[in-house]
């Protein structure tokens, strides 16, 4: 709709240009029309009409006034060139009911453009509006997760700055989804590859202060609506944060690879690392709690598996749970 706007000349033109252009719209469907008569046995009207929905739409309903105007003047001239006999009252009938139609068209034509101009106006407020939305929103969450910062610094228990250092990684992953609201040419959807890495940059400065953690991310060329980005988000922020912090022992260096792929109508994250393997005995904290109750909201399914030297977690969702 927009682009059609823009095709069309600016709004007020001279009274000679418009004038102009709708007898020449006028002129070439009248020609048209002749032709068409004069090969087939159609009455070609119908073939004026274009060119009064077109100077409508194009200009003003005066335009459209004036086309349907000079129109019915043409038709008058050429019924009577035509068939050279006096014109009937079914001719005149014809003529009239060609004008009303005419008149009718032109005022619902401007009318239409009207519509238009304004459809295109709301539609770019609503992109301003949203827009402000998404940059206070993003605010809210930067500034929860610097108080919830603060709050950390302050607690002498290590067990709670770590509850607290979870929350607040939590409330990042949240917040990088609204930055990437703001990508160029992101439309709805979310490219995967850059929010992945860099929510797993903020994972790998949280645990560089404690072990030399390297996290390497591999994505397809993957976007998915915010919804679901934030809640595969979340899930890999879970299943690295878990990695980085009990897959090594304190001061160890280590690697996490994240895996996102898709095949067979099936979204797959993997998570690995090269650490000290799958505890069979580990308990459910809340973070593993959270990954499952996340997972199955996308209705996947979750694997942990013991590799060589290390662990591996992959989350298979299907595509049909996506975009509803």
């Amino acid at each position: 709709m927009e682009r059609i706007l823009r095709a069309l000349p600016s709004k007020p033109q001279p009274l000679w240009l418009r004038y102009s252009v709708t007898t020449i719209l006028v002129s070439l469907s009248f020609l048209l029309m002749k032709a068409v008569q004069e090969f087939t046995p159609v009455q070609g009207y119908f073939l004026l009409f274009p060119a009064i929905f077109l100077a409508a739409v194009a200009f003003d309903r005066g335009s459209g006034f004036y086309a349907t105007a000079l129109s019915t003047v043409l038709l008058a001239i050429w019924g009577g060139l035509s068939h050279e006999v006096e014109y009937s009252s079914e001719h005149w009938f014809s003529l009239g009911l060609f004008a009303a139609i005419g008149l009718c068209l032109a005022a619902v034509s401007e009318g239409l453009r009207v519509e238009w101009e304004r459809a295109v106006t709301a539609e770019k407020q609503k992109a301003i509006l949203l827009r402000e939305l998404r940059h206070r929103t993003k605010n809210d969450f930067a500034l929860a997760a610097a108080i919830l910062r603060l709050q950390a610094k302050a607690q002498s228990s290590k067990e709670l700055q770590a509850a607290l250092g979870s929350a607040i990684s939590r409330i990042e992953t949240f917040e990088r989804t609204h930055q990437e609201f703001d990508l160029p040419d992101s439309g709805v959807d979310i490219p995967m590859r850059p929010y992945l890495e860099g929510l797993c940059s903020s994972v790998s400065a949280r645990a560089s202060d404690d072990n030399p953690i390297r996290i390497q991310v591999a994505c397809e060329d993957i976007a998915l609506p915010a919804k679901d980005a934030n809640t595969i988000g979340l899930i890999c922020n879970e299943l690295v944060t878990n990695a980085c912090k009990h897959a090594f022992d304190p001061g160890s260096p280590g690697n996490v690879s994240v895996t996102l792929t898709r095949s067979n109508s099936l979204l797959s994250l993997v998570v690995a690392d090269d650490g000290k393997g799958c505890p069979e005995d580990a308990k459910d904290g809340v973070g593993s709690q959270l990954i499952r109750l996340l997972v199955a909201q996308l209705e996947g399914n979750l694997a942990r598996q013991a590799i060589e030297k290390g662990c591996r977690v992959s989350v298979s969702i299907p595509e049909t749970s996506l975009r509803r």
